[in-house]
């Protein structure tokens, strides 16, 4: 038990350490292994996976760090923004090292374009002009950068067109590309649909230009919004703060279902406890929530509630991912730990293979889920093991592949979470290779 756990456990009136589950043993756990990633001064705030060795980096010490997974090591440190970075973004790359290039926005006002094998900047952009909050990748290769205002950006980071939010407070938080390449954005509790209208420009040159023009104004929530996830073409969903989840339609943008809709949404000391901290999509039709301390799994096509949010942690979740091949549920939470959850089963003797994620995660077909949820009888997610190594709040996990896993907290550190005798098998084939092989040694 981490110390913000024994924290949690030894104050609250409530006793919620009494309705937290325990593990007694972690025989399910293959994170077995971790390597301490050191370089941040301060807290990391995302990981993102490059690829399936290298993984990148962010910390409020307004650097951005590339590590090489499989070895463990730093690669590269990239160094120029002058606050924090607020998002991630990869992009097709114009230069012949790699195939794709690496787009940060900074609360400093500005968006670079990074070359990830070299470490090097390739571009500054510096027109965004404001704090930018999020980047959305259109189809056409083309971005788009919110914040105060939406700017549209070419594949070259040439500046296409601006959409001036004048009347609106808050800043574009979260965006997503839905159904006919509609952007959907939310600025707290707002949501806003806009899409790229091209404009026949008269002149002497007759260019097309491309512009952002706003679609549609969707009614506001009853509190703000915290995530904005898509489902399928058909259909994306929005979390907020108050614990409400709503499903709307692709097309009409109408509200088709509601989900956690607590009447008393706020605690006895003006917080939140059942607010909506992150949500993951499935199999276009499962949606996994992260409902203040615990986590709720939602079926859209049978619109049932398949796993209700009972208390899992000993304070919020703050991140949701599929890891270990999309077997495991991966909770990540402010009370230091990050926890496992999937079904105990002899999954080495099962010879049926599965593709769907929520198929692997139950270890059963979508036929038997839904013959399972019409006699309510779809087996609760066990805690399967608890990763213990995070001195404070571990801000999100990702999966590394290849039985990794990765996550960054307030202590500054990235870690590196490994199935220890998967690792052992691959360094006897590399000292065997390398080693042995190399030297003539039979």
């Amino acid at each position: 038990m981490s110390f913000l756990q024994r924290l949690f456990k030894g104050g609250g009136a409530t006793k919620k350490e009494d309705f937290v589950p325990t593990i007694e043993n972690e025989e399910d756990n293959s994170y077995t292994e971790l390597t301490l990633l050191q370089h941040h001064t301060d807290i990391v705030k995302q990981v993102f996976v490059i690829d399936k060795r290298r993984c990148l980096s962010v910390a409020d010490d307004n650097s951005a760090v590339i590590w090489d997974l499989l070895l463990g090591v730093k690669v590269a440190v990239l160094t120029g923004h002058t606050r924090p970075i607020t998002c991630i973004l990869l992009i097709k790359s114009k230069v012949h090292s790699s195939p794709y290039a690496l787009v940060t926005g900074s609360s400093d006002k500005q968006i670079k374009v990074w070359d990830y094998e070299q470490g090097l900047c390739l571009q500054t952009i510096t027109e965004h002009n404001t704090s930018v909050k999020c980047l959305l990748l259109l189809q056409n290769e083309c971005f788009i950068s919110g914040g105060e205002k939406l700017h549209l950006w070419s594949p070259d980071g040439i500046l296409l067109d601006t959409y001036d939010r004048v009347k609106e407070e808050a800043d574009v938080k979260y965006m997503i590309i839905v159904r006919n390449e509609k952007i959907v954005a939310t600025s707290n509790r707002e949501i806003f649909v806009f899409h790229v209208v091209a404009r026949q420009c008269y002149g002497d040159t007759d260019d097309i230009k491309q512009e952002l023009a706003l679609f549609l104004t969707i009614p506001q929530r009853r509190e703000a919004i915290k995530c904005l996830v898509n489902i399928s073409e058909t259909m994306f969903a929005i979390g907020c703060l108050d614990g409400c989840i709503y499903v709307l339609s692709s097309e009409t943008y109408q509200t088709i279902l509601q989900f956690t809709s607590p009447e008393k949404y706020k605690g006895d000391h003006s917080d939140y406890p059942y607010s909506i901290q992150d949500m993951i999509s499935a199999d276009q039709r499962f949606l996994v929530a992260a409902v203040g301390s615990g986590f709720a799994i939602f079926d859209i096509k049978m619109k049932k509630i398949i796993c209700k949010p009972h208390i899992s942690h000993f304070s919020k979740i703050l991140h949701l991912t599929f890891v270990c091949n999309q077997t495991l549920l991966a909770t990540s939470s402010e009370d230091g730990s990050i926890r496992l959850w999937g079904q105990i089963a002899d999954r080495q003797n099962d010879t049926q293979v599965f593709h769907g994620v929520m198929e692997r995660f139950f270890n059963k077909s979508f036929g038997a889920i839904d013959n399972d949820m019409k006699s309510n009888s779809l087996p609760e997610p066990a805690l399967i093991g608890e990763c213990l190594a995070h001195s404070g709040a571990v801000n999100m996990a990702v999966d590394g592949g290849d039985d990794i896993m990765v996550s960054c907290g307030v202590d500054s550190l990235v870690i590196c979470w490994k199935n220890a005798e998967l690792q052992k098998i691959k360094r006897n084939q590399i000292f065997q290779k390398e080693v042995l092989m190399g030297s003539g040694i039979v």
